[in-house]
């Protein structure tokens, strides 16, 4: 879907986007006209699955770091695609950090 008129694109951010079910979600996404920011550490994921329109940031989500990524990045919704036992804490990190 391409951005027309009163249409309005949202900015994604998709954590693990480079695995399989990430990388469709990037893909699906992008196709529809919106903004993607992917963020996966590259332990089971590739970079050639990474759409290349989607801004990558090789990073895992439990590492301080990723305050930087919400300063620089404004406005995202937030998909969360890696699973582990850390999840629950990060997922719980990041919202806080963005605010909710």
């Amino acid at each position: 879907m391409v951005q027309g008129k009163g249409m309005k694109w949202i900015e994604y951010l998709v954590t693990g986007g480079a695995g399989f079910i990430g990388s469709n979600l990037v893909d699906r996404l992008i196709e529809e006209g919106h903004k993607v920011v992917v963020i996966d550490n590259l332990s089971t994921g590739k970079m050639e699955n990474v759409h290349n329109e989607a801004k990558f940031y090789q990073l895992d989500i439990c590492s301080k770091k990723i305050r930087d990524i919400f300063k620089k990045e404004k406005k995202l919704k937030l998909f969360i695609m890696k699973q582990h036992k850390l999840m629950f804490k990060s997922q719980l990190m990041i919202l806080c950090l963005m605010g909710m």
